[in-house]
């Protein structure tokens, strides 16, 4: 009869494959946890506004409302789901076409608004031909 050194002890040697099976199958595990955090791109914060909130009388003055509306001298221009904001873009070609950039442009945003909308309205602005913009 052939038997083996090992089944004469009775004693069962250290199983390696079981082990890095296990190992394989928690990082595997830890990696898609890892994967599927969902990160937040929200900040917040207040914009600055002056303790009186004056303008420039003959300013061109952009507000941005809590919702996101956006108003182009107290007339309503773009609606809150408007990323591209075409209509205040060709109100600034306008403007800057007949007018030139020596009025200012003055923005006021409410303390609310999210910053995306606040760069949205920025980038809007800039895209028209605008180069100086303030905040108000």
């Amino acid at each position: 009869m052939a038997s083996s050194v090992d089944s004469a002890d009775g004693e069962i040697g250290f199983q390696i494959a079981p082990m890095v099976d296990v190992v394989f199958v928690l990082m595997l595990f830890f990696m898609a946890i890892v994967g599927a955090q969902v990160v937040t791109k929200e900040l917040n914060a207040f914009l600055p506004s002056p303790p009186h909130g004056k303008a420039d009388p003959g300013a061109v003055i952009v507000e941005i409302g809590a919702d996101g509306s956006v108003l182009f001298n107290s007339e309503p221009i773009g609606l809150p789901g408007d990323s591209q904001l075409d209509g205040l873009r060709d109100k600034f070609r306008l403007i800057l076409r007949e007018f030139g950039d020596k009025d200012p442009v003055m923005l006021r945003p409410e303390s609310s608004v999210r910053q995306e909308r606040v760069i949205e309205v920025l980038s809007a602005i800039q895209s028209a031909g605008v180069g100086k913009v303030t905040f108000l």
